[in-house]
C-alpha cells in the first residue's frame, strides 16, 4: 500500500470536518507574527505580544508606543509575511493596552 502525499487542502479539508479549523489558523498567525517581530524588531520582542485573530484583525498587546508604532510602519510587511506563511488575510492591526 502506497502512502498519499497530503496537499494543505487535504489538511485543511480535515480540520474543518473536525470543527477546528480558525483555532488552527489563527494559532499559525500568531507564532508567525511572532518570528516575524522577533527577525524585524528584535529589542521589542517581549513588548509586542500577538494576542488573538478574529474577523481578519490581528490583535497585538504592546504598552510601548514605539514598539506599536513601529509595527505600524511595518504592517505591510507583516501582512505580506502572513499570507505567504499561512495563507491568511488580515486586514488591520489592533493594539490593546
Amino acid at each position: 500500500m502506497a502512502l498519499l502525499a497530503l496537499q494543505q487542502h487535504d489538511i485543511i479539508k480535515r480540520l474543518n470536518r473536525a470543527g477546528v479549523t480558525e483555532t488552527v489558523r489563527a494559532a499559525q498567525v500568531i507564532e508567525a507574527t511572532k518570528l516575524f517581530i522577533s527577525s524585524e524588531l528584535p529589542d521589542y520582542h517581549n513588548e509586542l505580544i500577538p494576542q488573538y485573530v478574529r474577523q481578519q484583525v490581528l490583535v497585538i498587546q504592546s504598552a510601548n508606543s514605539i514598539a506599536a508604532h513601529l509595527l505600524k510602519q511595518q504592517e505591510t510587511l507583516l501582512f505580506q509575511y502572513i499570507k505567504q506563511a499561512c495563507s491568511v488575510t488580515i486586514q488591520r492591526l489592533q493594539f490593546k493596552i
